[in-house]
């Protein structure tokens, strides 16, 4: 399918879409339905790109199969169920003290394999249409090693799968400014459309398609949803680089720094509760907020 190319006009500043940030997205009528690729109407520069996607049967079936995990969101005051994949990075405050695979990996391998070999397809699309944005994503993402990156060509270190989510207004703040990647597979659920305020646009997500942005630059969130049959379900697959993966070393590395600190914090624990000081707080090791996604809670307006 030939994809058109518009002229997107700025409809909002920067500064004007900051403003709306943690808050949730209002329902809007559908403005991009079919295959485009949207160009700033005054500097020419790639705005986003919604393409349909093949195979998505493998995808639906992989995702369907994830073992959820559930958040509160007060912004929307209903609950979020997602599961990051990919890599994470060393995060010393929920114990997590070398970057490695994350939980999803182990728990689910067959549907972890599936997207991580998903990137291959979205990457070659990305590619095929806009290859400045994939050169330019290649070049960021080489700050990255290799072993920590989902594909050989790809420049994507990490993804979140969401489901059915109602994600407020946000940009994601801690990814390298590297286009992201969204896949969707859904049935039996209307609305969840994905709202890009500075440039007006509200793109269908509908099932089969993916959607190409800068999700670390531009802000944008997803409208509210309503389930029209039994089972319906919207699940989203967000594909993008992690900025704390430039600081990992190589795997081996990782684990070996990984095992001393952890031999530390031990032995420093022991040391205070053996001088009877239990002024402190054990950090959760299973804690593992989304990534990628980082939403300041905020009340709505």
């Amino acid at each position: 399918m030939t994809a058109e190319v518009i002229a997107a006009p700025r409809v909002l500043s920067r500064a004007e879409a900051s403003t709306l940030v943690g808050f949730r997205v209002e329902p809007q009528p559908v403005t991009v339905t079919t295959a485009t690729i949207a160009r700033d109407a005054a500097t020419g520069d790639p705005v986003y790109a919604y393409l349909p996607v093949d195979g998505v049967a493998g995808l639906r079936r992989a995702v369907l199969a994830t073992p959820w995990q559930e958040t509160f969101r007060a912004t929307s005051g209903k609950r979020n169920a997602s599961r990051v994949f990919g890599y994470s990075p060393r995060k010393v405050a929920t114990r997590r003290e070398s970057c490695n695979r994350t939980a999803l990996a182990r728990e689910a391998p067959d549907t972890h394999r599936v997207l991580v070999d998903w990137s291959a397809r979205l990457g070659e699309t990305l590619r095929a249409e806009l290859p400045e944005v994939a050169a330019d994503g290649e070049t960021q993402a080489q700050r990255v090693l290799p072993e920590w990156r989902l594909g050989e060509a790809e420049p994507w270190t990490s993804g979140v799968v969401n489901r059915t989510s109602e994600l407020p207004y946000h940009r994601d703040g801690f990814n390298l400014p590297v286009w992201s990647a969204m896949p969707v597979v859904r049935r039996g659920v209307a609305g969840g459309y994905l709202h890009i305020p500075e440039y007006g646009a509200v793109v269908e997500c509908r099932d089969g398609w993916a959607l190409f942005f800068p999700g670390y630059d531009l802000v944008h969130g997803v409208t509210p949803m309503r389930t029209t049959t039994d089972g319906g379900y919207r699940i989203s697959v967000v594909y993008y680089a992690l900025s704390g993966m430039k600081d990992c070393f190589t795997a081996a590395v990782e684990t070996a720094h990984g095992q001393a600190t952890r031999s530390k914090r031990e032995r420093d624990m022991a040391a205070r509760l053996a001088r009877g000081d239990r002024g402190f707080k054990r950090s959760d090791p299973n804690s593992q907020p989304v990534v990628g996604h980082g939403i300041p809670k905020k009340s709505a307006p």
